[in-house]
């Protein structure tokens, strides 16, 4: 697992960077949709933020050690199954659109400039968290989906999914950008 660590920490440097880019949109582009079925690059922005934070009392019960599992979370092929299907989900290449979980639906339509603020001091947390569990001892940790707690996958697993989900909605912001200048230049 401490392999993994570096690359899953330039990977969530390398999405930081890019969404510097975004950080400059006008607060009415930052909010705009470019049609009814799409989020606006604030929404996506929103939406991150609230999928990674859903992770931290899993992180927490980990780092702890008081992890206390359900009975179905210890089957450990089901775990990897699971995690691999999830992972499978959320890859950069976006061809299947996807419906989230509502606990990470985006808060509003208006998002502040400071989202990104936001997202900044998360992507900070995420990275210590990464550093704090990325051991040994870890190795074989389990953790639960926070949308769904008979659903769990391997530590590793997860981290992956949190970090390619990212990637996934950096494709997403840069179709959304392109959209929004040409939807700006009419």
């Amino acid at each position: 697992m401490e392999g993994k660590k570096s690359n899953w920490l330039a990977r969530l440097d390398a999405v930081t960077k890019q969404m510097k880019d975004a950080e400059r949109l006008s607060s009415t582009m930052l909010n705009t949709k470019p049609d009814a079925q799409t989020w606006s690059v604030g929404d996506v922005v929103d939406h991150l933020v609230r999928i990674n934070t859903s992770y931290y009392p899993g992180f927490k019960a980990i780092h702890e050690k008081n992890q206390s599992l359900k009975r179905i979370n210890r089957i450990g092929w089901l775990n990897r199954w699971f995690g691999q299907l999830i992972l499978k989900s959320v890859q950069p290449d976006r061809k299947r659109k996807s419906k989230t979980m509502t606990i990470w639906e985006p808060a509003s339509s208006d998002h502040p400039p400071s989202v990104f603020v936001t997202f900044y001091a998360e992507q900070e947390l995420l990275k210590n968290w990464i550093h704090l569990l990325a051991n040994e001892k870890s190795k074989r940790a389990v953790i639960p989906s926070p949308a769904n707690a008979r659903i769990a996958y391997p530590l590793e697993t997860a981290l992956e999914i949190i970090i390619t989900h990212e990637e996934r909605h950096m494709v997403q912001i840069g179709e959304i950008m392109r959209r929004l200048k040409k939807y700006e230049a009419t």
